[in-house]
């Protein structure tokens, strides 16, 4: 364990101010609509059951599927038979992961192995508040090196040698096996409504994961970029409170935005939590030194710009399809995203950017082209899940499914259930901890239970004490 680890010290400030004062890491009860309506999801619909997602991260498991099959989450370690030659510069392993994002994770291992992050590839990102397990490659770094590494929340398993990268381009999609726990039993209805999405289709929005967890602010980041004001964007980005976030970190923007400015006490501040604010670190450090240079301090962030830019892309692409679906009208197969080059975007967007003040959203592109956007992007306006299995039982549903690659399991479930997540629990609810895989009869979770024991019994702790948290 590294002492030196951002992430470990910051955990150890977190579980402080937890123990002092726990009312700072509960989350009150919120609304879905309250969060797709932010999201820019304004479809009207109608009443549905109260259903629970995320009550332990066991209860929503992701599995990436690449050309070559299914990347377990419940399977020990595979023998691969593979001969090793100069040429192979390439580490592949599988990841399985707990509470860290894709994006958290990669950035752990690099540090781990004193390598640049963009030696890791991944061909997509998956979600914190779950198990998932994907594929990865460790390019120019001893098969050793990798096979000793030991990090919390982390578990590599099946490391061999190869050649090339893992690319986006390898993802075909994912699959899901999900627990939804429900007040008081599913009635048989439940069986009609999947089996009308299994045959129609789903309208494939934008799902929350898209706008940055567990803030869920990165459109209004992208937005304010362009507009064109960089000075604001970067301070909205440091400083704006989110409803959806802990109040803990709510409390760390006030001061933020109480010294913004006086890049000596903004740093201060930040360097308390090194790990959740990394991004503001390297914006405050450059601003430091450089006050007035807004631009070079976005691009030494210049991922986390693209994700926000592509974040308000997705924000216009679901205020657009909503808006379609509540007047009844059709829907075409696909729509171009806000970042194509199809002469209809600027038509099609036109009243969307004139009330967010982002008309010269095409000029402002292109003075940022260092951030490498594609050209010609296009969004499937419908999914049809591939559903496996599903089980109606006295706590909830259990279900399993594949999606295509850019669709997500909560737009999908949001057609069956008014989804509420990261809140504490109704007191008179089953929080029996599930191995969902083993209820449909497809495996068991003891390998994840035992791999990650000391990890799932911290979440799990918390969360009957705290209520449940992203």
């Amino acid at each position: 364990m590294n002492e030196n680890d951002p992430w470990i010290n910051e955990q150890k400030v977190i579980e402080a101010a937890r123990k002092k004062n726990p009312e700072l890491f509960t989350l009150p009860e919120r609304k879905e609509e309250v969060l797709l309506n932010h999201i820019g999801i304004k479809e009207s619909r109608e009443s549905l059951q109260k259903g629970y997602i995320k009550l332990y991260p066991t209860d929503f498991i992701v599995e990436e599927i690449l050309q070559s099959g299914v990347i377990l989450a419940d399977e020990k370690e595979e023998k691969k038979k593979v001969v090793a030659d100069e040429e192979m510069r390439t580490v592949y392993a599988d990841m399985i992961k707990v509470g860290l994002s894709t994006l958290e994770a990669v950035l752990r291992i690099s540090q781990a192995l004193n390598c640049d992050i963009k030696q890791i590839g991944y061909a997509g990102i998956k979600d914190a508040a779950a198990i998932t397990s994907q594929r990865i490659s460790v390019r120019n770094i001893p098969i050793e090196k990798v096979k000793e590494l030991k990090l919390d929340n982390i578990y590599l398993k099946n490391i061999y040698p190869g050649k090339g990268v893992m690319t986006i381009g390898e993802l075909k999609g994912n699959r899901f096996t999900i627990f939804i726990r429900t007040e008081s039993k599913l009635g048989e209805h439940l069986e009609s409504e999947i089996l009308k999405i299994k045959e129609g289709g789903v309208v494939n929005y934008f799902g929350p994961q898209r706008f940055g967890s567990p803030r869920y602010l990165s459109h209004v980041f992208g937005k304010a970029i362009l507009q064109g004001n960089l000075a604001n964007a970067i301070k909205v980005y440091i400083t704006e409170q989110s409803q959806f976030e802990w109040p803990f970190f709510s409390e760390y923007r006030k001061k933020l935005a109480s010294v913004y400015g006086n890049w000596p006490e903004v740093l201060k501040i930040l360097e308390e939590l090194p790990y959740t604010f990394r991004y503001e670190i390297k914006l405050a450090k450059h601003l430091l030194k450089k006050p007035s240079d807004y631009l070079g301090a976005l691009k030494s962030v210049q991922d986390q710009m693209k994700f926000w830019l592509l974040a308000y892309s997705s924000y216009l692409a679901n205020y657009l399809l909503s808006s379609l679906v509540n007047e009844n009208y059709d829907i075409p197969k696909t729509i171009p995203l806000l970042i194509s080059k199809d002469r209809m975007t600027f038509q099609i967007y036109e009243p969307l950017l004139a009330m967010d003040g982002t008309q010269n959203y095409l000029q402002i592109i292109k003075s940022l082209s260092f951030i490498g956007l594609a050209e010609g992007q296009y969004l499937e306006t419908k999914f049809y899940p591939k559903i496996h299995s599903f089980k109606i039982l006295p706590a909830g549903l259990a279900i399993s499914f594949d999606l295509p690659k850019g669709a997500y399991a909560t737009t999908m479930l949001m057609n069956l259930f008014d989804l509420s997540g990261w809140v504490t629990l109704p007191a008179s609810m089953n929080q029996e901890i599930i191995d969902v895989k083993k209820a449909l009869g497809e495996g068991s979770l003891k390998f994840v239970f035992d791999t990650f024991k000391k990890e799932l019994a911290e979440i799990t702790t918390s969360k009957k004490i705290k209520g449940v948290i992203n």
